[in-house]
């Protein structure tokens, strides 16, 4: 770390949220904890933007073992290096991701499943976690922020971004593709429209009523409010009559038995179910 550098963190307080009551319950403070020093391949990142998931509440009520700073996302500066790092440049806006680090060599690697690395580091579990001003973090996996991007935009990129995209490349969601998205209008889904979108899909946008102007505001094509249909059957009819008679590739966050009734009828097209 450039000696300047590091003068200029000594005295700092690292202000940290911490699970205070693991295992029994989701309680939290506030605590000082000291600035981390990066080591060999590491960086320091001055976080600004972070966020929760239902993982941290696994990670908090079942009292697992590892560290107290929660959750695996965030975003923010790169502030130092460790020895022998040059990349990402001091000033880089990067974000940190629920794998903290990756082999990069394993079979699921190879594969672009680094989230199922034989020898992942999770985030806020084997390494402290985003709810903190400054956070350790891998130099080669930390993710680039363009500078046309909102940092608190790209913060939920980290995690629920992560998580869709993945699906629909698993999909292999081509443009021009039906993708239906069930829970269109949640934390996930509404993401899902927008990469869906992006890579040149075709949505139809699956939820309640309620959510309608929200997910065709995202550009949803279609939208189907799934209280209307008591059938499953009746339900798969829509989907596929809106999707001119085929199957579409299908992301979704629900165990429904709308969704079994789909790839019942699946042929070469993709069910791919994402989030929790």
């Amino acid at each position: 770390m450039p000696e300047e550098l590091e003068e200029s963190l000594q005295g700092l307080i690292n202000r940290a949220v911490v699970y205070s009551d693991p295992g029994v319950s989701l309680e939290t403070a506030v605590v000082d904890l000291p600035v981390p020093q990066p080591a060999d391949g590491e960086v320091l990142v001055r976080l600004y933007y972070s966020g929760v998931c239902h993982t941290d509440v696994s990670f908090c009520l079942n009292a697992l073992p590892g560290l107290r700073v929660p959750t695996p996302k965030g975003v923010g500066i790169v502030v130092a290096h460790g020895p022998g790092v040059t990349l990402p440049p001091i000033g880089s806006r990067v974000g940190i991701k629920y794998a903290a680090d990756a082999c990069l060599a394993c079979d699921n690697c190879i594969e672009g499943a680094e989230a199922s690395c034989l020898n992942i580091k999770v985030s806020g579990y084997f390494t402290p976690g985003t709810f903190q001003q400054y956070c350790i973090a891998t130099a080669r996996y930390v993710t680039p922020i363009p500078e046309n991007l909102d940092l608190a935009a790209a913060a939920p990129l980290m995690c629920g971004g992560v998580t869709v995209y993945t699906a629909l490349r698993k999909a292999g969601l081509r443009p021009g593709d039906w993708v239906a998205v069930f829970g269109a209008g949640g934390g996930l889904g509404h993401l899902g429209i927008q990469y869906a979108k992006a890579m040149g899909g075709r949505v139809i946008a699956l939820d309640v009523g309620s959510k309608k102007d929200f997910c065709l505001s995202q550009a949803a094509d279609e939208f189907i409010d799934i209280t209307q249909f008591g059938v499953d059957e009746d339900l798969a009819a829509k989907v596929k009559s809106l999707s001119n008679g085929g199957l579409p590739k299908l992301g979704t966050e629900s165990t429904s038995k709308n969704v079994l009734m789909l790839r019942q009828e699946a042929s070469s097209n993709a069910i791919i179910r994402y989030g929790k």
